[in-house]
């Protein structure tokens, strides 16, 4: 099943660059003027994978990968969350630093015991 959601990835754009064995950065830039905007072509992602596989999909659709892939794991199970490039800031500034990718339990404790708590946080620190 996962060739096969890939190669629905791949028929959508040609600019996929796996994640995981279920999980996918899809570059929709160039596929907007054929099939519209990055929330609709999520949605057509979407419709497809359950079609052809049968399989439920979350989408985080974003301007930047770490954003998408939060919007993803927010929207799960079987959710579609965008962020707009203007909301971007708004989106992170509540998530806890442990939400950022990259940032692991020992970071996150050593940035929570200097108060750092929320990506606001350390946007002002």
């Amino acid at each position: 099943l996962s060739n096969q959601v890939m190669a629905i990835f791949r028929d959508v754009t040609p600019l996929v660059e796996p994640l995981s064995i279920d999980e996918a950065f899809l570059d929709v830039r160039g596929a907007q003027r054929l099939l519209g905007s990055p929330g609709t072509i999520a949605r057509l992602v979407r419709r497809r994978v359950k079609d052809e596989t049968g399989l439920t999909c979350s989408v985080g659709a974003a301007a930047t990968k770490h954003v998408a892939k939060m919007a993803s794991t927010l929207s799960k199970p079987d959710g579609l969350l965008i962020v707009a490039e203007a909301d971007t800031a708004r989106f992170l500034a509540p998530r806890p630093v442990r939400a950022l990718w990259g940032v692991g339990p020992k970071a996150a404790e050593a940035l929570e015991q200097r108060g750092l708590r929320t990506v606001a946080d350390v946007l002002e620190a």
